[in-house]
């Protein structure tokens, strides 16, 4: 009785294990069925064919017609690995090469990356040459296009060139004149369009064009006029064009002693170099004297109603504190001072103790302002090394390096 009874639990506990077998077979079949049905392209095929794990997320994630074209067509895959493939362009690099299949992944990747597969065959074709030129930048390539439209007759050498120097950016017309602006060393792209203008105005060469431009004064005096800009210290620049505020009193002013020049004020970093540059003069048996330094806006305004001849108040370095008028004794007349060993020793010690020549003689047009071989102004050692070493104005050192 008990063996027969264990042998019934035994029939059953078989009967019972078979059932979850069979069970877990069709579960097994029907989820095989449904990655068969829905997932023809399991990673794992795709993995056979070479694809990476993020290639085949990208795979999977195109439609099933357009899937299965791309898997059929085995001579695509190498687009996946083209340098400026986007994946969110897939399908539409896919749709591309079913109409155009004579193009390279290069060129269809750069065809559909910036919009174009639309385009007339004809533009593509065109639009191809940029691909191939030397210093192409493919993320300028709507701006080469939109250069070439207004400036046709151009080569695409060119349109290269000046696309990659943002020349479009400040004018779309091209000029001959703007190969030669490039090559001039105080180029300055946003001057472009009056570089252009003063040229084609005024028929003087190329580097005057540059130097007048940087300086503004192809505008008139007085015109186009901004606040000068405080923040620069010692190279803050005032002229015709930057202007100090009526109210302008510079800190730090200090009176000049006899011994170094008129009763006077100047500012103190001014006088300390000064003093410096007078003692080695004097050591050479030269003397240095400050005849005219800081003047007030009201005592330039007093000057400018009684002579018209002088710089309007606001526009005179005078105000800075930074300008001063130097000849060789307390009564030396100042249009004398060129004709002194003190002049010519100036103009080579000068620039050591931060001191410039600021309206040179023959920069007249640069400088708006007549030579005076007495005016001097401190911009710093630095600063006034450079300016002797390229033999340039204020007004130009200003615009191209500290502006």
């Amino acid at each position: 009785m008990f063996l027969s009874n264990r042998i019934y639990l035994t029939k059953r506990k078989k009967k019972k294990i078979l059932k979850i077998i069979i069970l877990l077979i069709a579960v097994i079949v029907i989820a095989t069925i449904l990655i068969i049905k829905f997932y023809p392209t399991s990673k794992i095929n795709l993995k056979n064919k070479g694809f990476s794990e993020t290639e085949v997320s990208w795979i999977q994630n195109l439609s099933k017609e357009t899937q299965e074209y791309f898997l059929a067509t085995e001579e695509l895959y190498p687009l996946l690995k083209e340098k400026n493939f986007q994946v969110s362009n897939f399908s539409e690099y896919i749709a591309f090469y079913q109409k155009n299949n004579n193009l390279s992944f290069y060129e269809l990747v750069m065809v559909v990356n910036h919009g174009l597969q639309n385009s007339n065959i004809e533009i593509i074709h065109d639009v191809l040459e940029f691909f191939y030129t030397e210093n192409f930048e493919p993320n300028r390539l709507t701006r080469y296009i939109a250069y070439q439209n207004e400036n046709s007759e151009l080569e695409k050498e060119k349109i290269i060139l000046f696309v990659n120097q943002d020349i479009d950016e400040v004018t779309m017309i091209y000029d001959e004149s703007i190969d030669h602006f490039l090559k001039e060393k105080y180029f300055i792209k946003k001057n472009l369009k009056r570089y252009i203008s003063y040229y084609t105005n005024n028929k003087v060469d190329y580097a005057t064009t540059v130097a007048r431009v940087n300086s503004n004064t192809d505008y008139d005096y007085y015109t186009n006029t901004q606040s000068a800009d405080f923040t620069k210290g010692a190279l803050i620049l005032v002229n015709k064009y930057y202007y100090l505020d009526d109210s302008y009193i510079p800190t730090n002013l200090t009176i000049i002693e006899k011994e170094y020049g008129e009763a006077n004020e100047t500012l103190q970093i001014l006088y300390d170099s000064f003093k410096k540059m007078a003692n080695a003069a004097k050591e050479e048996d030269l003397n240095l004297y400050i005849k005219n330094a800081y003047q007030s806006h009201q005592e330039l305004n007093d000057t400018y109603i009684n002579d018209t001849i002088s710089t309007r108040p606001g526009y005179s370095e005078y105000q800075t504190g930074l300008a001063i008028d130097i000849v060789n004794d307390s009564e030396a007349d100042l249009s004398k001072f060129e004709r002194t060993e003190e002049f010519r020793w100036l103009k080579n010690h000068a620039h050591e103790y931060g001191f410039i020549l600021r309206y040179p003689n023959g920069k007249e047009k640069i400088t708006g302002f007549s030579y005076e071989p007495y005016h001097y102004r401190y911009v710093g050692v630095e600063a006034a090394t450079k300016i002797k070493q390229l033999n340039i104005t204020f007004d130009e050192y200003y615009e191209y390096y500290v502006k």
